[in-house]
Protein backbone atom coordinates (compact mmCIF):
# COMPACT_ATOMS: atom_id res chain seq x y z
CA UNK A 1 0.00 0.00 0.00
CA UNK A 2 1.38 3.39 -0.74
CA UNK A 3 -0.16 6.36 1.33
CA UNK A 4 -0.84 9.28 -1.65
CA UNK A 5 -1.05 12.80 -0.88
CA UNK A 6 -3.77 14.92 0.25
CA UNK A 7 -4.43 16.33 -3.36
CA UNK A 8 -6.53 13.32 -4.50
CA UNK A 9 -9.29 14.77 -2.42
CA UNK A 10 -9.28 17.43 -5.47
CA UNK A 11 -9.01 15.22 -8.17
CA UNK A 12 -11.98 12.76 -6.30
CA UNK A 13 -14.22 15.87 -6.52
CA UNK A 14 -13.11 17.27 -9.96
CA UNK A 15 -13.83 13.34 -11.49
CA UNK A 16 -17.52 13.81 -9.92
CA UNK A 17 -18.13 16.82 -11.52
CA UNK A 18 -17.35 16.35 -15.14
CA UNK A 19 -16.70 19.52 -17.68
CA UNK A 20 -13.40 20.26 -18.95
CA UNK A 21 -12.77 22.70 -16.20
CA UNK A 22 -13.04 19.58 -13.91
CA UNK A 23 -10.75 17.74 -16.36
CA UNK A 24 -8.01 20.10 -16.11
CA UNK A 25 -8.43 20.51 -12.39
CA UNK A 26 -8.15 16.60 -11.90
CA UNK A 27 -5.43 16.11 -14.60
CA UNK A 28 -3.18 19.40 -12.36
CA UNK A 29 -4.19 17.40 -9.30
CA UNK A 30 -3.21 13.88 -10.45
CA UNK A 31 -0.06 15.37 -11.36
CA UNK A 32 0.67 17.08 -8.50
CA UNK A 33 -0.11 13.49 -6.12
CA UNK A 34 1.32 11.18 -8.60
CA UNK A 35 4.74 13.42 -8.06
CA UNK A 36 4.50 12.98 -4.50
CA UNK A 37 3.62 9.00 -5.05
CA UNK A 38 6.72 6.79 -5.29
CA UNK A 39 4.70 4.83 -7.98
CA UNK A 40 4.31 7.94 -10.38
CA UNK A 41 1.37 7.78 -12.77
CA UNK A 42 1.75 8.54 -16.34
CA UNK A 43 0.34 11.87 -17.72
CA UNK A 44 -1.77 8.71 -19.74
CA UNK A 45 -3.57 8.06 -16.69
CA UNK A 46 -7.72 8.00 -16.87
CA UNK A 47 -10.70 8.08 -14.25
CA UNK A 48 -12.63 5.62 -14.97
CA UNK A 49 -15.46 5.44 -12.38
CA UNK A 50 -17.50 2.98 -14.65
CA UNK A 51 -15.17 0.08 -13.91
CA UNK A 52 -15.39 -0.20 -10.62
CA UNK A 53 -18.40 -3.14 -9.65
CA UNK A 54 -18.66 -3.88 -6.43
CA UNK A 55 -16.86 -1.62 -3.45
CA UNK A 56 -17.30 -2.12 0.36
CA UNK A 57 -15.46 -0.11 2.97
CA UNK A 58 -15.77 0.28 6.69
CA UNK A 59 -14.25 0.20 9.59
CA UNK A 60 -13.68 -4.11 11.50
CA UNK A 61 -14.47 -4.18 15.19
CA UNK A 62 -10.94 -3.21 16.27
CA UNK A 63 -11.78 0.36 14.24
CA UNK A 64 -9.21 -0.09 11.15
CA UNK A 65 -11.07 0.71 8.11
CA UNK A 66 -10.99 -1.66 5.16
CA UNK A 67 -12.09 -1.94 1.49
CA UNK A 68 -12.93 -4.15 -0.93
CA UNK A 69 -14.13 -4.18 -4.12
CA UNK A 70 -13.77 -5.64 -8.14
CA UNK A 71 -12.65 -3.48 -10.91
CA UNK A 72 -13.84 -5.12 -14.12
CA UNK A 73 -12.37 -4.38 -17.93
CA UNK A 74 -14.81 -3.82 -20.53
CA UNK A 75 -12.23 -2.37 -23.37
CA UNK A 76 -10.81 -4.83 -26.03
CA UNK A 77 -7.57 -4.13 -24.48
CA UNK A 78 -5.75 -5.41 -21.19
CA UNK A 79 -5.90 -2.20 -19.03
CA UNK A 80 -3.86 -2.20 -15.68
CA UNK A 81 -5.77 0.22 -12.80
CA UNK A 82 -4.98 1.87 -9.71
CA UNK A 83 -7.78 1.81 -6.97
CA UNK A 84 -7.14 5.00 -4.45
CA UNK A 85 -9.18 4.51 -1.54
CA UNK A 86 -10.02 7.89 1.39
CA UNK A 87 -11.80 7.38 4.60
CA UNK A 88 -13.14 10.69 6.07
CA UNK A 89 -15.02 13.89 5.74
CA UNK A 90 -12.34 15.91 3.57
CA UNK A 91 -9.47 18.42 4.23
CA UNK A 92 -6.17 18.86 3.07
CA UNK A 93 -4.56 16.70 5.93
CA UNK A 94 -6.47 13.74 4.30
CA UNK A 95 -4.60 10.03 3.44
CA UNK A 96 -5.04 7.98 0.87
CA UNK A 97 -4.02 4.32 0.36
CA UNK A 98 -3.98 2.72 -3.16
CA UNK A 99 -3.36 -0.49 -4.86
CA UNK A 100 -2.08 -1.70 -8.38
CA UNK A 101 -3.66 -4.10 -10.52
CA UNK A 102 -2.15 -5.53 -13.42
CA UNK A 103 -3.48 -5.17 -16.52
CA UNK A 104 -6.83 -7.21 -16.41
CA UNK A 105 -8.21 -9.07 -19.35
CA UNK A 106 -10.93 -7.71 -21.71
CA UNK A 107 -14.55 -8.91 -19.91
CA UNK A 108 -12.55 -10.14 -17.17
CA UNK A 109 -12.35 -8.95 -13.50
CA UNK A 110 -10.10 -8.65 -10.72
CA UNK A 111 -10.45 -7.94 -6.93
CA UNK A 112 -9.06 -6.16 -4.65
CA UNK A 113 -8.24 -5.25 -0.75
CA UNK A 114 -6.86 -3.00 0.72
CA UNK A 115 -5.80 -2.92 4.75
CA UNK A 116 -5.65 -0.88 7.25
CA UNK A 117 -6.47 2.54 5.81
CA UNK A 118 -5.42 5.53 7.31
CA UNK A 119 -8.88 6.68 9.08
CA UNK A 120 -8.99 5.16 12.16
CA UNK A 121 -11.14 6.53 14.64
CA UNK A 122 -12.96 8.34 11.82
CA UNK A 123 -17.04 7.95 11.23
CA UNK A 124 -16.19 7.91 6.85
CA UNK A 125 -17.22 8.09 4.21
CA UNK A 126 -14.96 6.25 2.14
CA UNK A 127 -14.18 7.56 -1.18
CA UNK A 128 -12.71 5.47 -3.92
CA UNK A 129 -11.50 6.08 -7.16
CA UNK A 130 -10.14 4.29 -9.94
CA UNK A 131 -7.71 4.70 -12.87
CA UNK A 132 -6.75 3.12 -15.86
CA UNK A 133 -2.92 3.00 -16.09
CA UNK A 134 -1.41 3.13 -19.56
CA UNK A 135 1.00 0.36 -19.99
CA UNK A 136 4.95 1.15 -19.38
CA UNK A 137 7.04 1.46 -22.61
Amino acid sequence: MRVLAPLLVLALLAAACGGSDARETSAKARESAAAQDEGQLSDDAVFVPEALRGFRCEAGDDDIWYAVGTVKNTTKQPVAYRVTVQVGQGGDDLAASAVDLPAVEPDQAAEFTIDELPGAGSDGPCRVQVMAVPPEG
